[in-house]
């Protein structure tokens, strides 16, 4: 803060509105989430860390399908903020937030890549993975005493691609049914 860096003082009070959402999950690096810890519910939440976190952080979400299901994520807010970095640089996009359509942070399957300091956010965009799995991957070269510059809230649900009907050629998602009643 520009009151000092709150260092050793061995308190640090905040009071946060989580969004309303199933199921919510964040403060914490490198989980797995399965479509089964919803519980049938229809989506969970994953906020970016608002805690102090070291220099060469590294946080990894896997969200986790079964074989047969696609992994949607949109932003409900995506914002970038001023905050008090642990190691000051003037290189650009010391923090980012990439999104891979994999269950491992693969160059090749990275969808899109949020950096601080690069105003190019879009909050109603959904990222569809083409697979069961997709990576949320958020680094840090600079640590924050007071949370990320890079401030979102994303909501995930998962979503079943096994049809019940045959596919219609030459269209995207139209079926045709057959009746066994005979009627």
């Amino acid at each position: 803060s520009r009151y000092g860096p709150l260092l050793n003082t061995g308190f640090d009070f905040r009071i946060t509105a989580f969004p309303s959402a199933e199921q919510h999950f964040n403060s914490s690096c490198n989980q797995e989430l399965q479509s089964s810890q919803l519980n049938g519910k229809n989506e969970g939440t994953i906020m970016s860390l608002e805690h102090w976190y070291k220099p060469g952080t590294n946080c990894t979400y896997l969200l986790k399908g079964t074989e047969t299901q696609v992994v949607r994520l949109y932003f409900v807010k995506m914002t970038m903020l001023e905050k008090d970095p642990i190691v000051r640089t003037e290189k650009p996009c010391t923090e980012y937030l990439a999104l891979y359509d994999s269950s491992w942070t693969d160059s090749n399957k990275l969808m899109k890549a949020f950096c601080d300091g690069i105003q190019d956010t879009k909050e109603t965009v959904n990222y569809i993975s083409t697979g069961p799995n997709l990576i949320i991957n958020f680094v840090s070269e600079i640590g924050s005493y007071s949370g990320s510059p890079l401030y979102y809230w994303a909501v995930f649900d998962f979503h079943e691609t096994q049809t019940e009907g045959n596919k219609v050629e030459g269209t995207l998602c139209d079926e045709t049914f057959t009746s066994n009643s005979g009627k």
